[in-house]
């Protein structure tokens, strides 16, 4: 069996996964291929209605929701800890993973984005609002309405 691992869940890692499994599907069924997802998070955020939360003339509730509920049923998904990539092993061909579980892979997919880390920054913080978070959204969103 040749098993495809994919690291990283948002949203170009579960459209690659979804593309696979709709493409491999007949090696899929025949137990010929593999396709596994990795990612600690559960849940996806869709930041491209962050600014629309932000004004008000979207809910929160519509930019979030469960990465499982995406992904074609044909796909193995593993989210948390033994989703979570701490290392990968490119000689032999294996992810390391926060429960100390391993995983073998014939091909790897690198998708996994990027974090947003303003701490990183100096003074960055300080008096400061972000709509990159959803959590820094609702914080600009209230500050913009005069909600304290």
């Amino acid at each position: 069996m040749k098993r495809i691992a994919i690291m990283g869940g948002n949203f170009s890692g579960i459209v690659v996964a979804n593309k696979l499994a709709k493409r491999l599907r007949w090696s899929v069924a025949k137990g010929d291929v593999e396709i596994a997802l990795f990612d600690k998070s559960p849940e996806y955020l869709i930041h491209a209605m962050l600014p629309l939360i932000t004004f008000g003339s979207m809910n929160e509730k519509y930019a979030v929701g469960e990465k499982a509920e995406l992904l074609d049923p044909r796909i193995k998904y593993f989210f948390g800890k033994s989703g979570e990539v701490i290392n990968v092993d490119l000689a032999n061909r294996t992810l390391i993973l926060a429960d100390d579980s391993k995983y073998s892979y014939d091909y790897l997919v690198i998708a996994s984005g990027a974090d947003y880390a303003p701490e990183e920054v100096p003074g960055l913080l300080r008096d400061y609002h972000t709509y990159y978070t959803l959590e820094g959204t609702l914080e600009l969103r209230n500050a913009l309405q005069g909600v304290q």
